[in-house]
């Protein structure tokens, strides 16, 4: 697909909002993908496209939980990144990525009724998010990494919707044959 034309009717039969539908004017898909500054509209794309390659969406779920590591007052979360970063690549097992999920859930558990801590109870559930995500194939559950990323990211400066984007970019092809 690389008509204006086609990309339109394409997002009329997948639902797109009309603010998304208005933003995408004359734009070629691949020119909205490369101009879009609104993360949540380029996962919205994502989860309609066919043949996106699952590998990268838990790469980018990763991603983006990495965006708010320096929130992470916990080191089980850094370990359960790079254990599901090692687990991608096959230099670490189900077992020892099972081990960091609980890990991962444990901080969100620890954190979530601390007072001041939310950053670090935000950042531990994109985590969790993103290790699900690599376990469990589900690639809705990227979306929700990224929406808990957010989340933390809204506690600090770290909010920029420009690297969420930058980061679904460098994670993920798409596919334009949108049929």
């Amino acid at each position: 697909m690389d008509t204006n034309k086609e990309f339109i009717e394409w997002l009329k039969i997948q639902s797109a909002c009309i603010q998304g539908m208005e933003s995408v004017k004359k734009q070629t898909p691949q020119d909205f993908w490369d101009n879009c500054s609104r993360p949540d509209w380029l996962l919205w794309l994502i989860r309609r496209m066919k043949n996106i390659d699952i590998i990268s969406i838990k790469k980018c779920a990763i991603a983006f939980a990495r965006t708010v590591q320096p929130l992470m007052k916990d080191e089980r979360s850094i370990f359960a990144l790079d254990i599901a970063e090692k687990y991608l690549i096959g230099q670490a097992t189900i077992i020892q990525l099972e081990r960091a999920k609980s890990g991962a859930r444990d901080v969100v558990l620890d954190y979530h009724t601390i007072d001041g801590c939310r950053g670090t109870f935000s950042s531990a559930l994109a985590v969790k998010r993103a290790l699900c995500c690599v376990t469990d194939m589900d690639i809705y559950l990227a979306n929700h990494a990224a929406d808990d990323t957010a989340l933390a990211a809204t506690t600090t400066s770290f909010r920029d919707n420009i690297t969420f984007c930058n980061t679904i970019r460098s994670s993920i092809t798409p596919n334009w044959d949108l049929k």
